[in-house]
């Protein structure tokens, strides 16, 4: 894998102008949210469809998508000068001619490009293409927090597209190396679409978000009592899926149906007995999880909160479960058994200041869980529990920028390592303490570009296998090994659509899970335990298309 940072092709060269409308060049107020009552939901079924359908095709959710769409902006940027307000060559002509073409069937149609002969009005009659005169409708968000929209982003002054000069659409193209936020917009004020700093967008299009978002379901890997391996999905039909070895080391069963209608990836947790729980996000963005119980598993239990991102689970050092979340406010809630093996107290806000991202929970040689998240500067923080078992300290900064989720796993020596995706998707970078217990280093960068968030195994000798997905699908790994030196990166191969999952055999053999583009779990395995060599890819439970 290179090193190196993504970088947008255009030259972010451009200063920020004057807001352009629709129209004449006038100056709109920005305005609240339309009453619940007035809104409507816009979205027709023929862009549900499309947006379904681009969801299910590799490389066209997420990051894959967001990169089309930037590379499709960009290369129909120059067509679209001069300026002319006429439904086609304007602000949400613009905006149309990028994302419809996705919509149609996927492609970034690079035959459109400049300096090639366009049609700029070649896709704005595509069916399921991006709403027109919807105003106001629920499926516009107002902007919170810009840290919060990710490149490809359908942005408008008003809850909605709507004809006229106090009406301005653009895509959001992401934020800078200098830190400031991009956008891609067609302006009178401009004279035509360039990519630019500009912050005057009060909504952005939420189906568009979800889809730019959306990951493939990462799988959650649990270890029971005796050893064996439990890995557990979220299916289509937003049931929670099981596959179970039948002995230790053994083979794994075919997929069965733990019910539920979740909206986000199972979260494993152990309690002090050696049964599993699993912490999943329901669609009402509460919380539910479901326990081992004798025999098999018992029904899902609501446990309340709010959010929209996945929990974080640990255990402390007495084995009572603590498990965390993002509130809708960006502040951490956390909710902790009340004795090991037990229910489960009431919700505490840790408070301090938000974050932006899903908690990573992780313990300390002594016993103390640490927590890690972004900062709405997408800087990491982290706060520590002050004593095993006890109450939490407030963030600190361990400064850096990353794009995605945190992961953090103890090393041989002691200390706890941490692993995130740079800001611009790139590289992946690693910090860890300084020793066991103790203050924290600076960043290194493992090179790049990765595509995923990192998984980490944890070997029997202790040494630690990083998984990373990169750019054409392929898995890859790293050792960190027990001296403290690496390797270097190993590509195991494979097409594969989701984010990596670790876990280790009874015998020690390490695993690493992934999702093909198939939508079938696949697995890797080591031939012996902390081996550098690993198996072919098998298939985990059967080849049914169903995550």
């Amino acid at each position: 894998m290179r090193r190196g940072m993504w970088s947008q092709t255009c030259v972010l060269a451009l200063v920020a102008g004057l807001l352009a409308a629709c129209g004449p060049e006038v100056e709109p107020e920005i305005p609240a949210a339309a009453p619940a009552g007035q809104q409507r939901q816009a979205v027709s079924a023929a862009l549900q469809s499309n947006l379904s359908r681009l969801s299910g095709q590799y490389g066209n959710s997420g990051v894959g998508l967001q990169r089309k769409v930037m590379e499709r902006a960009s290369g129909i940027m120059a067509q679209n000068r001069p300026y002319i307000f006429d439904g086609v060559q304007d602000c949400y002509g613009f905006v149309r001619q990028v994302w419809n073409a996705l919509l149609a069937d996927g492609g970034t149609h690079p035959e459109d490009y400049s300096p090639n002969a366009y049609n700029r009005a070649r896709w704005l009659g595509v069916s399921g293409g991006l709403p027109v005169a919807d105003y106001p409708s629920a499926d516009w968000e107002a902007i919170t927090d810009w840290n919060e929209l990710v490149p490809g982003d359908v942005l408008s002054t008003h809850q909605g597209h709507a004809w006229g000069d106090q009406w301005h659409g653009a895509i959001f193209g992401g934020r800078g190396a200098d830190g400031a936020f991009y956008v891609y917009d067609n302006s009178s004020s401009m004279n035509g679409a360039y990519f630019r700093v500009y912050t005057g967008f009060a909504f952005f299009h939420r189906p568009i978000h979800n889809l730019l978002i959306q990951a493939a379901p990462t799988p959650g890997v649990g270890t029971n009592s005796d050893g064996r391996l439990e890995v557990f999905m979220k299916g289509r039909d937003g049931a929670i899926y099981r596959s179970a070895q039948g002995v230790p080391n053994g083979g794994f069963s075919g997929w069965s149906s733990l019910g539920g209608q979740l909206a986000g990836n199972p979260v494993v947790g152990r309690n002090q007995d050696g049964r599993l729980s699993l912490f999943v996000r329901g669609p009402s963005k509460d919380l539910w999880v479901i326990n081992q119980a004798s025999g098999g598993w018992s029904g899902w239990s609501g446990l309340g909160g709010r959010t929209n991102l996945d929990p974080a689970v640990a255990s402390n050092l007495d084995g009572r479960l603590t498990f965390a979340t993002r509130g809708n406010s960006g502040e951490v809630y956390v909710r902790s058994q009340t004795a090991a093996n037990s229910g489960f107290g009431n919700w505490t806000l840790l408070g301090g200041g938000a974050i932006s991202n899903r908690p990573t929970l992780a313990a300390w040689q002594d016993g103390r869980l640490e927590m890690y998240g972004r900062g709405l500067g997408r800087n990491v923080l982290r706060r520590t529990q002050g004593a095993p078992n006890g109450s939490w300290g407030g963030w600190s900064s361990l400064a850096g920028e990353l794009h995605a989720e945190t992961v953090a796993r103890r090393h041989a020596d002691g200390r706890v390592f941490l692993f995130v995706r740079g800001l611009n998707n790139d590289e992946l970078f690693y910090g860890a303490q300084t020793a066991a217990n103790g203050s924290w280093g600076s960043w290194l960068s493992l090179g790049g570009p990765i595509t995923s968030d990192a998984a980490v195994g944890v070997n029997t000798d202790g040494s630690l296998d990083v998984f990373v997905r990169g750019t054409a699908g392929a898995l890859y790994t790293r050792r960190l090994y027990t001296s403290g030196a690496w390797s270097n990166w190993v590509d195991l191969g494979g097409v594969t659509a989701s984010n990596p999952a670790a876990g280790r055999y009874a015998d020690g053999r390490g695993v690493v899970f992934i999702l093909g583009n198939n939508g079938v779990l696949h697995m890797r395995r080591q031939v012996s335990a902390s081996s550098e060599a690993w198996t072919d890819w098998e298939v985990v439970g059967d080849s049914v298309s169903r995550f």
